[in-house]
């Protein structure tokens, strides 16, 4: 089954101090992807390491588009999406 991609920064980074630090923005998806479980089952998760530059979204959308949080969408319909209802 192919899936819609959806690329997270990995949590507890350091920051350019070398402190702990975490992506606002991932966290609350995160949030989200805990509160509906069944968003999780539904997408392809993957986790990115916070430096730049991010080799596997880069190949995908190229390299000005490697932010975090970002979703990459199938190229092909959902297979319900030219069902008629009955």
């Amino acid at each position: 089954m192919v899936r819609d991609t959806l690329f997270l920064l990995k949590e507890d980074f350091p920051d350019g101090a070398g402190l702990p630090y975490f992506c606002p923005d991932c966290a609350t998806i995160a949030g989200v992807l805990s509160y509906f479980p069944k968003l999780r089952h539904s997408l392809d998760i993957r986790y990115a390491d916070f430096p730049a530059a991010r080799a596997e979204i880069v190949a995908l959308i190229g390299n000005d588009n490697q932010n975090c949080p970002v979703l990459i969408l199938d190229k092909s319909p959902p297979l319900d999406a030219f069902s008629r209802p009955h």
